[in-house]
């Protein structure tokens, strides 16, 4: 661009190339989403119902700390088939309520039940509480609408199951952190469906961190255990570890790739490659 042009200046800070990540991110999905034939097109919408749900809770928990909503908007994923225009006008509304109620009458999946967690527990704003119970609805209807006999559907409900995982042990090594810290955190129950099985989520919480490491290490999160150790031992902050966690679960989705090449695997593959691209240009 011409040093004229009006975005030139944008483009060229750091955040003006993260805006054209984004943007690039966004316009890929979108492209892939109107290439697909009905079928594929429904599972690609059920995997980004996950990081739409995930941006509602970032809008929440922006609204928790009454931040405005440009800042808001920078939590937020490029992804999902909630679009800027929808992102910004919920990161615009006034409240929790009035965000869930712009969804509901958006027809938005599962907004009824969304909004039965939000009424619940209106009397006191419990983001970490909120977030679980909104990630809980997610999965249930993701579960729901995934079909068992299915190979393409079969595919994606073994990767849900990874992704129940992750959110399950996040917040059990959350509650033991906190616990460590000296605080009383409430126990998290664990989202159903996950393949580590409730009797080992129990086991970490009632452990240290390094042990509930440990105990996750007899998983299939090893290698990420093995990876991370190290950051989280010279840092001190859960955080170091949850990325190589997450990290564990982007691989093993971009591993999709290698399924039945005339099934969704290879779309799946490509939409997971395509966010680690980006997750690591963005981290550069």
């Amino acid at each position: 661009l011409s040093p004229s042009h009006p975005f030139s200046s944008r483009i060229r800070s750091v955040s003006g190339i993260e805006w054209g990540l984004r943007r690039n991110l966004f316009d890929t999905f979108e492209k892939v989403r109107a290439l697909a034939t009905p079928k594929p097109r429904w599972l690609l919408s059920i995997q980004f119902r996950m990081w739409d749900t995930q941006n509602i809770i970032a809008i929440i928990r922006g609204k928790a700390a009454e931040l405005l909503p440009e800042e808001i908007l920078t939590a937020v994923f490029p992804a999902g088939e909630l679009g800027d225009v929808e992102l910004e006008e919920l990161a615009a509304e006034d409240n929790v309520k009035a965000v869930i109620d712009v969804l509901t009458a958006w027809s938005f999946p599962f907004a009824f039940e969304l909004q039965k967690v939000v009424r619940k527990h209106s009397g006191e704003l419990n983001c970490a509480f909120m977030e679980s119970e909104f990630m809980r609805v997610f999965f249930a209807w993701a579960m729901e609408n995934l079909a068992v006999e299915d190979e393409d559907h079969c595919l994606l409900r073994n990767h849900m199951q990874n992704q129940i995982d992750l959110v399950n042990v996040k917040n059990v090594l959350w509650v033991v952190s906190q616990d460590q810290a000296g605080l009383r955190p409430e126990p998290v129950v664990p989202i159903p469906g996950g393949r580590i099985t409730t009797r080992m989520l129990s086991a970490i919480e009632k452990n240290s961190l390094e042990m509930s490491f440990e105990i996750l290490a007899e998983t299939y999160f090893r290698r990420a255990i093995d990876r991370g150790i190290l950051a989280f031992g010279e840092s001190r902050r859960l955080a170091a570890m949850e990325r190589f966690l997450e990290i564990e679960i982007v691989e093993i989705g971009c591993k999709m790739f290698r399924a039945d090449p005339l099934g969704i695997g290879v779309t799946m593959g490509y939409i997971w490659r395509k966010y680690n691209e980006f997750m690591n240009l963005r981290i550069l």
